[in-house]
């Protein structure tokens, strides 16, 4: 891509990011910050090494399909997902109960970050994009490469998008990455090449 496109592409995917915190931030009624913010072109390189997840991860898995590639992760760790479901469920829920709230809670919200991505960018781009229901799954702390990797290899990604969302009122800051196949790039040349026609 040209420089132009580039710009062009950071600033639709950008924004696309900072609906889907401010979305999460009207979900919980808790200010999202978006930390260390990185969109890679022409690469499906990503090191998630320094996730300090002690006792292993909660992984969420939206899949995007429609004129648009691409799947997004948020990963939480155990005591990520105690401290957030804290702030909404009942405590005095029996354990079964709590439990299945948890993983409905964690789908809706994976649900609404993964939507507000996709409709700023299908609104951008002017294509049909939608996301699929929302997967989740408990992974060992070495297993989440392991996992993403054969899961995002037949979609051949050349994008990623990673970014912290930091949650200071309730200690957390879950790992949102972004993958897309280059049907991506295509469509923002395509969208810029329709507007100077």
């Amino acid at each position: 891509m040209v420089s132009e496109e580039l710009i062009n592409a950071r600033a639709i995917l950008e924004g696309s990011i900072i609906r889907s915190a401010q979305c999460f931030s009207e979900m919980i009624n808790s200010r999202v910050h978006i930390e260390d913010l990185s969109i890679v072109f022409d690469s499906a390189m990503l090191n998630l090494s320094n996730q300090n997840h002690g006792e292993g991860s909660i992984l969420l898995k939206t899949e995007i399909a429609g004129a648009i590639g691409g799947i997004n992760y948020a990963i939480y760790s155990k005591e990520e997902v105690k401290l957030l479901c804290g702030q909404v469920l009942d405590g005095n829920l029996e354990k079964s109960q709590y439990y299945e709230f948890m993983i409905g809670f964690l789908k809706e919200v994976e649900n609404v970050l993964a939507a507000a991505v996709v409709t700023e960018m299908a609104n951008h781009l002017d294509e049909p994009i939608f996301g699929d229901v929302p997967k989740i799954e408990a992974v060992s702390v070495d297993g989440i490469m392991e996992v993403i990797e054969k899961e995002t290899g037949p979609l051949k990604p050349n994008t990623v998008i990673s970014c912290g969302f930091s949650i200071p009122s309730v200690n957390i800051s879950p790992r949102i990455v972004w993958f897309f196949n280059d049907s991506l790039v295509n469509a923002i040349i395509k969208e810029k090449s329709q507007k100077v026609a």
